[in-house]
């Protein structure tokens, strides 16, 4: 890589630069980070910590997200009843004559 490259990436903001004094200074990680979001091709597959495998991934990812349906949908059920109850209470309360006192 030429220097000519280097300071075209570094006015791009490609390039991490320091300047400690008049020069224009960045360190092997800075440009190896540069390097590698400019790479063509597949990214590097990088592993997971837990050591599973893809298929065990997707299978997790999936029962995630069943669950989070399955929380969802009993949700709506119960909130469907409740307004359900809600509005025979409130039908209830129309059809029913007001309570009186007692006439003693």
């Amino acid at each position: 890589m030429t220097a000519d490259t280097l300071k075209r990436r570094a006015r791009k903001g490609q390039l991490r630069v320091y300047r400690p004094g008049k020069a224009f200074l960045s360190t092997l990680a800075d440009v190896w980070v540069m390097v590698q979001g400019t790479r063509m091709g597949p990214p590097p597959i990088a592993s997971n910590p837990l050591g599973l495998s893809t298929a065990e991934l997707s299978h997790a990812a999936l029962e995630q997200a069943r669950e989070a349906l399955r929380r969802r949908e009993e949700q709506r059920i119960e909130d469907d009843w409740e307004r359900k109850y809600e509005a025979r209470k409130a039908a209830q309360a129309k059809t029913r004559p007001p309570r009186t006192k007692g006439r003693d």
